[in-house]
């Protein structure tokens, strides 16, 4: 997982604080793993050479990406509603919130979806979730991870012409916890990380860092589940969006769209789209 996890480090100084904290949680749980653990900071350095080259090279335009992608994202709204962009739009049917969020999600690089537990990644698609009836499984990357939701609803929202503060919301539904671990072991986080071994076959995250489950290598069909039960919602905007380039006090890997409903928070981005 960390070496899959790696690779968006390139793409979001903000996911390598996930990374390190991924890595503190594994050496405390895996002491054993050290030399592991300084291979994986070794392509963390490889990282960070990457941002610089980056960023010099972004100095010639640093508004090309974000046009692009405004550009990118505005088409996306066109193929979704090709009879017009609607002011508001609502999917609960669990097909259809999978086919929308699977739109969003094929283009490369068009959307930053942002997490009910704080941070985000970038969905690239998203289906039934056949483990467990009435949940989505959402894909941010590599094929065996999947990051598990009941949607109630998938919601739209757009304030104008200007598509850049247009935005969807996925609004969840709680999970009953999954067994694995005590409720103590889980704290405040809202999620759960899990290896579906097989179907109806459930393990602890120990067995995916492990690779091994009942003395046997996981078998390649074996995925990380990260369920998150808490029933929180989640937001996704074009990444070039005002939304997910802000830092500071302004920055939205807070999680702050869900700690207010979604009338409150359309309210918000209503008045920061006035503003321009």
């Amino acid at each position: 997982m960390l070496f899959n996890s790696i690779k968006y480090c390139i793409y979001s100084k903000r996911h390598l604080c996930i990374v390190l904290q991924e890595i503190a949680s594994n050496s405390k749980r895996n002491s054993h793993q050290n030399s592991h653990q300084l291979v994986t900071l070794s392509w963390i350095v490889l990282a960070i050479t990457i941002w610089d080259w980056r960023d010099a090279n972004a100095m010639n335009d640093p508004n090309d990406f974000r046009k692009s992608n405004l550009k990118l994202w505005a088409q996306l709204m066109k193929e979704i509603f090709p009879y017009g962009i609607p002011a508001s739009a609502t999917w609960t049917d669990l097909d259809s919130m999978g086919s929308v969020l699977t739109k969003i999600g094929s283009r490369p690089n068009s959307n930053h979806m942002f997490y009910p537990t704080g941070g985000g990644m970038d969905l690239s698609g998203a289906s039934p979730f056949n483990e467990e009836p009435g949940c989505l499984a959402l894909r941010t990357g590599g094929e065996r991870v999947v990051e598990v939701v009941k949607p109630s609803a998938l919601l739209f929202e757009s304030f104008g012409s200007e598509l850049e503060w247009a935005y969807f919301r996925i609004e969840c539904e709680p999970m009953p916890l999954s067994g694995i671990y005590r409720k103590d072991e889980l704290g405040n986080l809202g999620r759960e990380e899990l290896v579906l071994v097989s179907p109806g076959t459930y393990a602890d995250r120990n067995a995916w860092d492990e690779n091994e489950y009942d003395g046997e290598p996981l078998p390649e069909s074996a995925r990380l589940v990260i369920r998150f039960f808490g029933g929180k919602p989640f937001v996704i905007f074009a990444k070039g969006s005002i939304y997910n380039m802000a830092n500071g006090q302004f920055d939205a890997y807070d999680a702050r769209h869900a700690k207010v409903s979604a009338p409150k928070f359309k309210a918000r981005i209503k008045e920061a789209a006035a503003r321009g």
